[in-house]
């Protein structure tokens, strides 16, 4: 079995080889290596390191989805819970009250962006793979766009934003 290009792309990620007891999650680790590993502009990766910085926190994601739009229906699967529903511009209010480290956006696919995005808070900041200056990364995603966000463990009723 050979898995080397499986790699291709992922030389220069911090990846760690830490495993989370079942249930939990060090979020400390994940944002660190999130945090490490956000450049400056995208690479049009945003899942993978997403993803990476996901498996850095001690979460196997064997069977993820390739895109980061896609994510909204996988991210349950592995513990994280629907913590809100954004729209119309909303992600100021959400980011400077409710977000937390480790929290996770998926924008969903819209016009111009078939494949969505997927991004973590690290408590200052929303990284996918790069640095970004507000949850909603594309200029027209503000306006019309749709998000998710998910909280590794959240089992509560949604959060209604006034």
């Amino acid at each position: 079995f050979d898995i080397s290009g499986m790699l291709d792309g992922l030389s220069n990620l911090y990846v760690g080889n830490y495993i989370a007891p079942k249930g939990y999650w060090d979020v400390d680790r994940a944002v660190s290596a999130l945090t490490r590993n956000g450049l400056t502009k995208s690479t049009g990766w945003c899942a993978k390191y997403v993803r990476v910085a996901i498996e850095a926190g001690g979460i196997p994601t064997i069977g993820r989805p390739s895109y980061g739009g896609a994510y909204g229906a996988y991210l349950p699967t592995i513990g994280f819970g629907h913590l809100c529903h954004l729209s119309n511009g909303r992600d100021d209010v959400f980011t400077e009250n409710y977000a937390q480290p480790g929290d996770i956006v998926v924008i969903l696919p819209f016009k111009g962006h078939k494949y969505g995005h997927i991004a973590m808070y690290n408590g200052q900041q929303w990284i996918s793979d790069f640095k970004q200056k507000h949850l909603w990364c594309y200029n027209n995603s503000r306006n019309g766009g749709a998000c998710d966000i998910f909280r590794f463990g959240y089992s509560g009723e949604c959060i209604q934003l006034n």
